[in-house]
């Protein structure tokens, strides 16, 4: 499994799946994470400056190495997980044009719902807004998420309005260590983050902007209590 900037791990020459299945007359298609690598157009003809964070990827220029160079007639899915860079999708050899609203996994049913042109129940799907006019290109009340509630893997909840996100916790939720040697007793019980301006979140602002803690816990509340963050 290589990571989204790594060079392709399979060589033109040999034989995939896809080029198999194309050669007996089949169509083929991926859709999904690549995770094999890809060859990317630079600035300067070299190889990407840097694993994670290279500064030299034309990212007007199509890819000259992709799933269609082995075998598949159609792509479109992300060159690694969507926990690592790039963060963004691909259509055939191009990255598609950047979103930049807010949205979330919750959001696929209503989405579903509105692609098949069901009502979506009140008791069902109370975090959902579809995706559909983000995907479509049309018009749709902004932010299409007002709020959006978040859940880390101890239990710990947070919430995100607008350029601000409140977490309920100390250090990360307990994905993995998140206290750099730190004792956890000695860390604040809330972290507040500009993510309009920090989106790595590495700047927490509960001790200045004590005022919007407390909005957001109101608005947590709310929510809370009424069973949905839908209009």
């Amino acid at each position: 499994m290589l990571r989204g900037f790594d060079p392709p791990l399979i060589p033109r020459d040999r034989l995939t799946v896809p080029q198999l299945l194309k050669a007996h007359g089949y169509d083929t298609a991926m859709f999904g994470k690549w995770h094999l690598g890809l060859t990317f157009a630079t600035t300067d003809g070299k190889a990407p400056s840097h694993r994670a964070r290279p500064t030299n990827i034309a990212w007007d220029k199509p890819l000259t190495d992709s799933p269609l160079d082995h075998g598949f007639d159609l792509f479109f899915g992300t060159a690694a997980s969507m926990d690592m860079p790039p963060y963004g999708w691909i259509e055939g050899r191009r990255f598609t044009a950047p979103c930049d609203e807010r949205v979330s996994l919750t959001d696929l049913l209503a989405t579903c719902a509105e692609l098949v042109g069901a009502p979506l129940p009140d008791d069902a799907g109370e975090d959902s807004i579809s995706n559909l006019p983000l995907l479509l290109g049309r018009p749709y009340p902004k932010p299409l998420h007002p709020v959006i509630i978040h859940q880390a893997s101890n239990g710990s909840l947070g919430i995100t309005k607008g350029k601000w996100k409140l977490e309920l916790c100390k250090g990360n939720g307990g994905w993995v260590c998140p206290y750099d040697g730190k004792d956890p007793k000695t860390l604040p019980d809330v972290q507040l983050y500009d993510v309009a301006t920090a989106p790595g979140e590495s700047t927490d602002l509960h001790e200045t902007h004590p005022d919007v803690v407390a909005a957001l816990r109101a608005e947590l509340a709310h929510c809370q209590e009424s069973g949905s963050t839908r209009r």
